[in-house]
């Protein structure tokens, strides 16, 4: 019985004594070196001609401002430059794209992520990592 007393009382010792006397344990790093950025959904959608496709763009995190999100539809389907807004405190927006009942399928349409603003004109990063050739999304169109 005097061993597991001494025991005890020995690792309390060495315990207590390991603390760092100088730290009161809340100085934590919380600081987030990660910019905001907006990715496109990448996974190839198939559709068919008259139907839709639905383009997801997310950030990374909602943001107190607006944000104005710029992207181009070019291919078999041809709306040149879009524009859609992002509301506040939002992460992600669908885009629905009408494919037309006179597409010449096979075909395919590719939508690109151009660019995105915040409503105080500040740009976010493309991409998750700054990389924004490779923010774009094929849309399949198959025969029906």
């Amino acid at each position: 019985m005097k061993y597991i007393l001494f025991s005890i009382a020995a690792v309390i010792t060495f315990t207590l004594g390991a603390c760092d006397k100088e730290s009161s344990g809340t100085d934590y790093d919380l600081s987030d070196t990660l910019q905001p950025y907006i990715i496109i959904g990448k996974t190839a959608i198939k559709t068919k001609p008259d139907s839709i496709a639905t383009i997801r763009f997310t950030m990374r995190t909602g943001l107190s401002k607006e944000v104005t999100v710029n992207y181009s539809v070019t291919g078999s389907v041809e709306l040149g430059n879009q524009t859609v807004v992002m509301n506040r405190y939002t992460t992600t927006k669908d885009v629905v794209i009408d494919i037309p009942g006179g597409t010449v399928a096979p075909s395919t349409t590719v939508v690109t992520l151009l660019g995105a603003t915040k409503s105080d004109g500040t740009p976010l990063t493309i991409g998750r990592y700054g990389v924004a050739s490779g923010e774009k999304v094929n849309i399949n169109i198959a025969a029906p």
